[in-house]
């Protein structure tokens, strides 16, 4: 998968989400904080259930980190704000969010 553009880096991070949840899920959130070059993540998970559970961000596949850093590193070339934290939001249906996080005072 091309991790190259943003319409690959979002797919990549979308399908690594779907294949880290064993369990029938409402909504995965991954948050992620880039700092220097490092990127960390953590995350939950909304079951069905019911239940909010936390993501086990170790069963991602080890290049989301990579596909993170390209989309940091091609919207901070663009011109646009520089961002340190946000949250990819996925649904079940496809629905597929970026959301920037304000930054931590």
């Amino acid at each position: 998968m091309n991790i190259e553009t943003p319409e690959g880096i979002y797919a990549h991070i979308a399908q690594s989400l779907i294949g880290s949840v064993a369990d029938a899920w409402l909504e995965i959130r991954l948050h992620v904080d880039v700092i220097d070059g490092s990127v960390g993540l953590t995350g939950e998970c909304d079951l069905s259930s019911g239940r909010t559970t936390d993501l086990d961000v170790r069963k991602l596949n080890y290049t989301v980190s990579k596909a993170i850093r390209n989309l940091h590193r091609q919207m901070s070339s663009a011109g646009q704000e520089p961002w340190c934290r946000a949250v990819f939001v996925l649904k079940p249906d496809g629905l597929f969010e970026f959301r920037l996080s304000p930054p931590s005072v």
